[in-house]
């Protein structure tokens, strides 16, 4: 499972930058299911499981998990598949 953070760019958004506040592997779904077929894989499923409801009163928590933490977590289910990453010719 990864963290699942809705937002655009690297971590921090300006100001000062601290390890708290950047994540490396902030990447959108799109960015990880590119790295996921050049490391020789296909998804078979995938999902994001959110801290908060999205429909009810506790969908008002989705604020604060913004800004205290993550929102939720990506999840993929993976099959080994080689037909990408062996077309791949820079490594």
């Amino acid at each position: 499972m990864l963290a699942y953070i809705i937002s655009e760019g690297w971590g921090g958004g300006g100001g000062h930058v601290y390890a708290e506040n950047t994540h490396i592997f902030e990447l959108s779904r799109d960015d990880w299911k590119l790295v996921v077929r050049h490391s020789g894989w296909d998804i078979l499923q995938e999902n994001v499981y959110l801290q908060y409801p999205k429909r009810g009163f506790f969908r008002l928590t989705k604020a604060i998990w913004k800004r205290v933490d993550f929102e939720g977590f990506y999840g993929l289910i993976l099959k080994r598949d080689k037909a990408w990453s062996s077309q791949y010719m820079d490594w």
